[in-house]
């Protein structure tokens, strides 16, 4: 029996994540900003400058031993710093530093401008839509155990 994977929804979401991937490396990589690290100084700025490892997996959707091993490169690259929470001593405050900082904005604009390129491709409506759609799939996706 043939099947044409290619009329499905995961293929074609396979597809725009390579070619989003794609886009997005080369940018990353020049600002010394590899795939999950852009993601996680931007959560932090977006929190004020501080937030927990554990904040940032709930917010990212990363496991606690993948986003340990991300911030401990992060910190050995110089962009996360950590310091003890003053709240509860037993917490971790992580912050990013000023070349963090700088790196993120670089990476930034190539993330607007992707978004940009995209909204002036499909249109704005059909953005709004996609936008209001993409998370549905996610969670649709993550309440799947594989055998869907």
């Amino acid at each position: 029996m043939h099947f044409d994977l290619r009329d499905t929804i995961p293929f074609l979401l396979v597809r725009a994540y390579r070619a989003l991937r794609h886009n997005l490396t080369e940018a990353r990589w020049e600002a010394g900003l590899y795939e999950g690290r852009d993601l996680v100084v931007a959560e932090i700025a977006r929190r004020g400058g501080a937030a927990t490892a554990s904040e940032l997996c709930d917010t990212l959707d990363v496991r606690p031993a993948a986003m340990s091993a991300l911030l401990r490169r992060a910190r050995l690259a110089g962009y996360v710093e950590r310091r003890r929470s003053p709240a509860d001593g037993r917490a971790w405050l992580l912050s990013v530093t000023p070349v963090a900082y700088h790196s993120a904005a670089r990476t930034g604009t190539v993330w607007r401008g992707i978004d940009r390129g995209l909204t002036d491709c499909i249109g704005a409506a059909d953005r709004a839509e996609l936008r209001r759609m993409l998370p549905a799939l996610a969670s649709a996706l993550a309440a799947m155990d594989g055998s869907a």
